[in-house]
């Protein structure tokens, strides 16, 4: 483990967590090319699954925000037109909580999973220097509301002033609802979300989970954000740590462009007691 002044900065960043499996794990580290040229010159990423809005986790989100717009008074046939076209959308997600029985459970392969962490404010920066694909519609924490309160915010926006104006151009609507994808409902407020919103479905693929044919799209995320990554309470943490450790080694050899991943990396293993029987 890091220690002294490295050790307080790694504590200190604000951190986002991916909750995921061992074998998606496997898959990202081994995706990221070994570079052929000097590290100054090429960048390394790491390729993570957007997944269609259509094919979310909660199935009741779309409902949520739909329920809002009949409140004030967006009509069956809009949020039909809604139905047909707001799909073209992908989520990444995160959370902020780096150890949480709750999201192992639900996102971490029921505890046998890991959390990929990353630094929140670097990865902004990558998009606001736009080093990070133009798809990014936006990056934002998930704001945790009641339907009252999602009502009163929509009444407040300009997109929604606009269509009120001309109910006849539903662009505004479209933008309307993008924008309310960060908003979820209060009683999920103990996942901490954080999410990436991209657009356009050119070079969308496919995957199989759960009996569903679920759409995505690539998105590489920058491996000088990659932090820290969580083992689960279930996972074997000793050879994991062994083998994820050099796996990176092989990938970035003592690069200090990747310190990220060599001397400030961190295998962590969780904190949370845990018996399968």
């Amino acid at each position: 483990m890091p220690s002294g002044i490295l050790y307080i900065l790694l504590t200190m960043q604000i951190m986002i967590y991916h909750y995921t499996s061992v074998e998606v794990l496997y898959k990202l580290l081994g995706n990221i090319p070994t570079p052929k040229i000097e590290y100054e010159k090429e960048e390394l990423f790491m390729t993570f699954r957007a997944t269609h809005t259509l094919f979310l986790n909660d199935t009741t989100e779309n409902n949520f925000i739909f329920t809002a717009f009949k409140q004030l008074g967006i009509t069956g046939t809009e949020i039909s037109y809604l139905n047909r076209i707001w799909g073209e959308r992908y989520l990444l997600s995160f959370s902020e909580k780096p150890d949480d029985l709750y999201m192992w459970n639900m996102y971490g392969n029921q505890c046998k999973g890991v959390a990929i962490g990353f630094n929140q404010e670097i990865l902004e920066q990558y998009k606001q220097e736009k080093k990070l694909t133009s798809r990014i519609e936006w990056m934002d924490k998930c704001e945790y509301v009641n339907l009252n309160k999602l009502v009163q915010i929509i009444k407040r926006t300009d997109e929604f002033k606009q269509f009120k104006k001309n109910r006849e151009v539903l662009n505004p609507l479209l933008k309307l609802f993008h924008n309310c994808l960060k908003y979820k409902h209060e009683k999920y407020s103990s996942e901490s979300e954080y999410r990436i919103l991209l657009n356009e479905y050119i070079d969308e693929n496919y995957y199989v989970k759960d009996n569903k044919i679920v759409p995505y799209i690539n998105v590489d995320l920058p491996l000088k954000v990659l932090i820290e990554i969580w083992l689960g309470p279930a996972t074997d943490y000793g050879r994991n740590k062994f083998s994820i450790e050099r796996i990176l080694k092989a990938k970035v050899g003592g690069s200090a462009e990747y310190a990220n991943v060599t001397t400030g990396f961190v295998v962590k293993k969780s904190e949370i007691p845990y018996s399968e029987t």
